[in-house]
């Protein structure tokens, strides 16, 4: 079973040099909605990772001490939107995660768990 969206005609044929597509009302109205959701879900993530860092009674100054950083670059952290594996794994750690890893979930398969330990500095 899959959750992906429906798309109006023509989007997964996506050309850039399309105009006549591209000014096509429900492929824009796509557009936005695509645009809304990316946006949704960086502001979920930063919120849970402010949550996990506040459930550990942690500044974001003492946070950036940890990681050899300044306070602006935990906050960085929180809000951006592409965050590399390693930026995470180091994030989780200076807040005294014990275990670091990645569980994916394929369709009709048992989760697998992806250690980060390797990703350790």
């Amino acid at each position: 079973m899959t959750n992906a969206p429906e798309f109006p005609p023509g989007w997964e044929e996506f050309n850039p040099d399309d105009h006549e597509l591209s000014a096509d009302p429900s492929y824009q109205e796509a557009r936005h909605q695509a645009r809304h959701r990316r946006e949704a879900r960086t502001e979920a993530y930063g919120k849970l990772l402010r949550q996990l860092r506040e459930g550990q009674h942690i500044t974001q100054v003492a946070l950036g001490e940890a990681l050899d950083m300044v306070q602006s670059d935990v906050s960085r952290i929180e809000r951006q939107r592409d965050l590399r594996v390693s930026t995470l794994a180091a994030y989780l750690w200076a807040l005294g995660a014990d275990d670091v890893a990645l569980q994916v979930h394929f369709p009709d398969q048992e989760p697998v768990t992806v250690p980060l330990d390797s990703l350790a500095g």
